[in-house]
């Protein structure tokens, strides 16, 4: 058996062997020759069959780049038109401030591969785009966005990042199933509006528009269906969020707004603007990196483990997936903590925050125990202090479930109606009706043993305990809440069983759906008028 030396180039394996056989054939081949022969000699194929020539092409620049190998000098390119010419004819744009009803139709055009005139128009049209227009490197989609005003947006999509921690961690990707399943995300690479457009939810209404065309146009095109878009967050954005909850201080002056975000809000630019004037909102973040603190107090992680344990906090874990629920014991640490900040942010001075600890004692075996890095800009003084601080943090996942609520359950995402103020109107009802379910959700973990007649109407308790036992007549006193909400969510598929602890919202939202249709059936037979019964004897009548 022979075997070859091997070069890793561009995330692929390149025999040495034909490297040499590269550099014979690049005085008289094209770049474009020199492609397709590695991908047939490496046998390189996309997820769709075809030829992953782009990729080639980056392998063969990164190998010219690293001095292995002479490419010849690119040729001439197309004529360039002007960018007047190929956007407006030469006109600069009117500006358009209006709503999203008034711009009108909008016609979503999916641009072809090669030098087309939409392609032309879309890469003068990503010239307004601070990334430029590329080049954009594998398959990829491009789009652009008409309107009786002329050119309003463009878009495209194209591989997603090859390694990304947040992305895998959140799908349970290992390095295997990464290597694997790439293919089947794409990230949205270009997303602009031109600057002259200024209308009110544009943005999220073209990328819904997009996104729903996507896979299929992805299917056309490359032969196989992505299953995952991801797009990158401009970091100013939060930042935002958090000037926004100062201009709101002043209209709660016996109020303390704090800002409380997860692990991508572990910016250090955020706690500098939180702590360098008095009256803004506090921040409360869960740590993402090790920072440095103070050379007497060496990594944050370490410095804060050195602190004696303050106390523990019992926390309910719920089920999920295969793991059972349990209560977890966590150990609480706290420490006042001066942050440095980071290297290549030299500029930036110091910042006195406070840190809180909470690290799971006794997990089970197989389970990563639960650990919580808090860094906090409001004082912390004592043990109760600190649970203060999880606490808060704590209330984010309400947030979540509510907008899952929002999002899954009433499925606010696909409405369709006329314009926005029927979006909005429609939008309102939603938000009380996930609101009551997460309430509802609460109530039965907070007080199961009160009468569930402080959330049913009695008919609906009724028709419930009805359908389920299958006696038409109910009791005469309404079960507790906690009994009602089992019920409920046995419509909506919850099993009940030993190691499933209480419903969630999810059950609940589909179980709730499925009381109203029984509760309004019931409540119509109750009154319909009772009839004499019909002999059952032959000789009647």
């Amino acid at each position: 058996m022979q075997i070859f030396d091997m070069l890793l180039v561009a995330g692929r394996l390149v025999w040495t062997e034909l490297l040499e056989e590269l550099k014979q054939m690049a005085p008289t081949c094209s770049p474009r020759r020199l492609a397709r022969h590695l991908c047939e000699q490496m046998d390189w194929r996309s997820p769709g069959g075809g030829r992953p020539l782009m990729t080639a092409r980056l392998a063969l620049q990164e190998l010219a780049d690293r001095g292995q190998l002479p490419l010849p000098p690119a040729g001439p390119g197309p004529q360039r038109i002007p960018r007047a010419e190929v956007l407006s004819g030469g006109a600069a744009p009117a500006p358009v401030a209006c709503s999203l009803a008034e711009l009108g139709d909008l016609e979503i055009v999916l641009v072809g591969q090669g030098g087309s005139a939409l392609s032309r128009q879309w890469n003068e049209l990503m010239r307004e785009h601070y990334l430029g227009p590329g080049p954009l490197c594998g398959a990829q989609l491009r789009y652009v966005i008409r309107s009786a005003r002329g050119l309003v947006a463009a878009l495209s999509f194209s591989p997603a990042a090859r390694r990304l921690r947040g992305r895998d961690r959140w799908l349970g990707w290992s390095e295997a199933a990464r290597r694997e399943n790439l293919h089947l995300a794409v990230n949205n690479s270009r997303f602009l509006i031109r600057p002259h457009i200024q209308v009110p939810n544009l943005a999220s209404h073209l990328l819904s528009r997009v996104l729903a065309r996507l896979a299929d146009d992805w299917q056309e095109r490359y032969g196989y269906r992505p299953v995952l878009a991801e797009t990158f967050v401009e970091r100013a954005r939060w930042l935002r969020r958090l000037q926004a909850l100062e201009a709101l201080q002043p209209a709660c002056p016996q109020t303390r707004l704090i800002g409380v975000g997860d692990r991508e809000a572990d910016i250090y630019e955020w706690f500098v603007w939180a702590t360098e004037k008095p009256g803004r909102p506090g921040l409360l973040v869960r740590a993402e990196r090790q920072r440095l603190l103070t050379q007497e107090q060496g990594p944050l992680w370490a410095h804060v483990e050195s602190q004696p344990v303050a106390g523990q906090l019992e926390v309910k874990v719920p089920r999920r997936g295969n793991r059972p629920a349990r209560v977890a014991v966590l150990e609480v640490r706290w420490a006042a903590v001066q942050v440095r900040p980071p290297k290549r942010k030299g500029q930036l001075p110091p910042v006195a925050l406070w840190a809180v600890l909470a690290r799971e004692v006794g997990a089970p075996a197989g389970t990563d125990p639960l650990e919580w890095m808090l860094l906090s800009t409001e004082p912390v003084q004592d043990f109760a202090g600190a649970l203060e601080q999880l606490r808060r943090y704590t209330l984010r996942w309400g947030i979540e479930v509510f907008h899952r609520v929002l999002k899954s359950g009433c499925q606010i995402e696909t409405r369709r109606l006329g314009n926005a103020d029927r979006l909005e109107a429609c939008l309102g009802i939603d938000l009380v009706v996930a609101w009551r379910i997460c309430h509802l959700t609460k109530l039965g973990r907070e007080t199961p043993s009160v009468p569930c007649t402080v959330y049913f109407e009695e008919h609906e308790w009724q028709a419930l305990v009805a359908f389920v036992s299958r006696q038409p007549e109910p009791p005469q006193e309404p079960p507790t809440l906690r009994e009602a909400i089992r019920m409920v969510a046995g419509l909506g598929g919850f099993l009940g069983r030993k190691g499933d602890g209480e419903p969630g919202t999810e059950t609940l939202w589909r179980g709730l759906q499925r009381l109203d249709d029984i509760a309004e059936a019931y409540r119509v037979l109750r009154a319909a008028p009772k009839q004499d019964p019909v002999s059952s004897d032959r000789r009647y009548g």
